[in-house]
């Protein structure tokens, strides 16, 4: 069927006809036209030049010869394939300039198990331990003992090893226990040493905090927090599809900028805006949410989108 809306009346009146309605036929046969011969014209005056202008108004928009189906409002056409893409259409501040997935940053240090903590860079350790034993020795004093890098690592191995074993909520007397709980917990250190280190991990000087936490919420744990979040870009390169979601991480303790959302399933925690690889579900930027800023602008999602 042609398409009604490319016919032009104004075709019929530029071009001449040889046919003349006053001249009479030497023979009385029927006029017939040649197949193909003003097709377009014939379905027209069909209908009895009555064109609906509504279709009309969407000429620009459903002009492909595809199937769609019209909106209700009629303004908005919605087609059953997407449209071809037009090339050299592509935004060029999206275009990926390096290949995603772990850089060679990343590649180049993998060699043993231990390749796992490379997301806790040296300078972190150090500022942990620091701040862990500056913090004891001002609470415990001489009966404090001091804690090194070796066991910082095993501390923060058993809580992911915890998590490995789904022991959220479980009690750690539990995790420890001769008869119950995995050997390697009581394999890697005492419990008493574990609680202590539990109790005494700090991420700054809390005497050096009061001037800084007026003006950030995040102040206990900035200086870390800011270099764990740029060792995740260091590590991986995101592919073109990225995901940017909020978070919902429980937590009950003592916080000032704790939220309660009732649809999330643990309805109190920290919220944490969240840049992940939609392929791989790589965490690539977090922010967490401390409240709105009435000095800045670009807050949550708006200010994960900037990062990239």
């Amino acid at each position: 069927m042609s398409n009604l809306f490319d016919f032009d009346p104004r075709e019929d009146d530029e071009e001449e006809s040889d046919f003349d309605p006053f001249e009479t036929s030497s023979d009385d046969e029927e006029y017939l036209p040649e197949p193909g011969e003003n097709d377009e014209s014939s379905e027209y005056e069909s209908d009895n030049d009555v064109v609906d202008n509504e279709p009309q108004q969407h000429e620009t928009t459903c002009s492909e010869p595809k199937e769609f189906v019209l909106s209700k409002d009629g303004k908005y056409c919605y087609y059953f394939e997407p449209p071809p893409q037009l090339p050299n259409r592509s935004n060029a501040s999206f275009a990926l300039h390096e290949t995603p997935g772990p850089t060679l940053f990343a590649s180049s240090r993998c060699t043993d198990i231990l390749s796992s903590f490379l997301l806790f860079i040296e300078p972190i350790e150090k500022t942990i331990v620091e701040m862990t034993n500056l913090y004891g020795s001002r609470k415990y004093k001489e009966l404090w003992l001091p804690v090194d890098i070796a066991s910082l690592r095993a501390y923060y191995g058993l809580l992911i090893l915890a998590g490995v074993y789904r022991s959220h909520g479980q009690c750690i007397n539990e995790l420890w226990d001769d008869q119950t709980g995995p050997p390697i917990f009581r394999a890697t250190m005492t419990l008493n040493k574990f609680k202590l280190i539990n109790e005494c991990i700090r991420f700054d000087d809390k005497k050096q905090r009061k001037g800084i936490r007026s003006r950030d919420k995040l102040a206990p744990i900035r200086n870390v927090y800011d270099k764990w979040v740029n060792r995740l870009k260091m590590c991986y390169t995101v592919g073109k599809n990225v995901t940017v979601d909020e978070q919902l991480v429980p937590f009950r303790g003592r916080c000032p900028f704790t939220q309660y959302i009732p649809s999330k399933p643990h309805k109190y925690g920290i919220k944490i805006w969240c840049l992940c690889d939609a392929s791989t579900y790589y965490a690539w930027n977090l922010e967490v949410y401390t409240g709105r800023d009435r000095n800045c602008k670009a807050e949550g999602i708006n200010l994960i989108r900037e990062e990239l």
